[in-house]
């Protein structure tokens, strides 16, 4: 077995003054916590998997919500799983917004997806869908305060 893959396999996500991290992703996410714990798997491979590479990988929207959280733990994100766990610093690039980014995006997501399935099979379609689905409508996340406000799922018509 890879020794990089034992370590981030090993790595518990956590800071000893935060919020235990899988609780958190969940009730931020709100997801159970099984499928909470699938993210993290996926989270740790898409880790390693941009480890190994020469270039830049693109993470699924709820595996790229698991790497926002783990980047807010930032004495362990810093301090001890990149420069102990990794080896090297490993940053996070978010789009401009602009149409060369999106073709950007869509390109290195396919090529993760492929990685992904030359290192450990098939993805799950839950948490790795497709291209199409990945980048259906950019920018359509919003932050809502569900305390404040109802959210109603719109039928969904496809794409």
């Amino acid at each position: 077995m890879n020794p990089l893959w034992q370590r981030i396999e090993a790595h518990p996500l956590q800071s000893p003054q935060a919020l235990d991290f899988h609780k958190r992703l969940c009730r931020e996410q709100r997801w159970s916590l099984a499928y909470g714990e699938r993210v993290i798997l996926e989270y740790k491979r898409f880790v390693f998997l941009s480890c190994i590479q020469d270039r830049s990988l693109t993470p699924s929207v709820d595996v790229d919500e698991a790497w926002h959280l783990h980047l807010t733990y930032t004495e362990d994100y810093w301090n001890v799983f990149c420069p102990k766990v990794l080896g090297r610093p490993l940053h996070h690039r978010p789009t401009s917004g602009s149409a060369a980014d999106g073709r950007r995006f869509r390109e290195q997501y396919a090529a993760t997806l492929q990685i992904y399935a030359d290192w450990f099979g098939p993805p799950d379609p839950n948490i790795w869908p497709g291209s199409q689905e990945r980048f259906f409508q950019p920018g359509r996340f919003q932050r809502i305060n569900r305390q404040c406000y109802w959210v109603i799922r719109k039928p969904w018509k496809g794409f």
